[in-house]
């Protein structure tokens, strides 16, 4: 039988005295090579915190989660005296969907997740800068957020990154982002189309949402994505408990559409000139919060 995730993750929680973050399993899993002993040719910490999380929903699991921001995990009877009612009140009301929050409130949270762990520097785009129309003319035009990665070959050398910029070949990746505090049955679908209408000028477009999603939603997602190539990622409180659940296909850049996004949208147009013209200019960009100043922000809004 071949070693799991799960038995990575209990193996690392048994020689701990103390319940762990995602982070910190999987870095002491590999300074002890055990993500060498997975069957799989790209072990990653998205895979493993994707198996938790759906382990700690069945009933008799060894495992469980306590949410204090961030979250920490650990094994039942060993670590079981950390958890007190207070614990679980606050992993109860993290769980909850009740809190007012908007949409714009995740952005930080997002944007600080693409660029550290996705290499993506985002701009939000502010909808209300657009140009005014016929009420309805431009829906789903407009993506919450895009961004661009400025090396996705991850070259080294310099020359040849100076020599695709002067070449015929692409030497960035646009991305498409539709933030949704949440989806269920009665409109995920329509959720995904937004995705999808917004997303068609771009290389890669994603819906990302902030909730737990039925997995019968998820598994109609697959089937879409193999026809439509819209992503889908996951957004938790922390940075750790991120995941992309299904990557974005790859696709062409439209450039008619994108001349039309920036010629109706300033956000938009100043996204492109940091790209093209002045180069990647930090403060066109939306800010990545220390994690500090994130922390305090997801306390207060989120």
């Amino acid at each position: 039988m071949s070693y799991t995730y799960l038995q990575l993750a209990r193996e690392v929680l048994e020689s701990s005295p103390r319940t762990l973050q995602l982070g910190a399993i999987w870095k002491q899993a590999c300074e002890k090579g055990l993500e060498k002993k997975l069957d799989s040719t790209n072990p990653t910490k998205q895979v493993l915190s994707s198996v938790l999380r759906t382990e700690l929903k069945r009933p008799n699991t060894a495992f469980f989660a306590k949410s204090k921001n961030p979250t920490l995990f650990g094994i039942k009877g060993k670590h079981s005296q950390e958890i007190t009612d207070e614990d679980t009140q606050d992993y109860q009301e993290n769980q909850s969907d009740d809190k007012s929050f908007g949409e714009r409130d995740l952005h930080p949270l997002f944007v600080k997740f693409a660029c550290e762990n996705l290499g993506i520097s985002c701009k939000t785009i502010l909808h209300e800068k657009s140009q005014k129309d016929k009420a309805g003319k431009h829906k789903w035009l407009y993506p919450d957020i895009v961004g661009v990665d400025r090396n996705p070959y991850n070259l080294r050398s310099d020359k040849a990154f100076r020599f695709l910029e002067k070449s015929e070949v692409p030497h960035i990746k646009l991305y498409s982002f539709e933030l949704k505090k949440s989806i269920g049955f009665s409109d995920f679908k329509q959720s995904y189309f937004q995705a999808v209408s917004n997303s068609s000028w771009a290389n890669e477009g994603y819906l990302v949402v902030f909730s737990e999603i039925e997995e019968e939603i998820i598994e109609t997602l697959r089937k879409l994505n193999s026809r439509f190539g819209i992503g889908l990622i996951k957004v938790g409180r922390d940075i750790e408990s991120f995941e992309v659940v299904i990557s974005a296909k790859t696709q062409n850049l439209d450039p008619f559409m994108i001349d039309e996004l920036a010629d109706k949208n300033k956000d938009f147009e100043s996204f492109l000139e940091s790209i093209f013209e002045r180069g990647l200019t930090k403060f066109v960009f939306d800010e990545v919060w220390d994690d500090e100043k994130l922390k305090v922000h997801i306390q207060k809004q989120v």
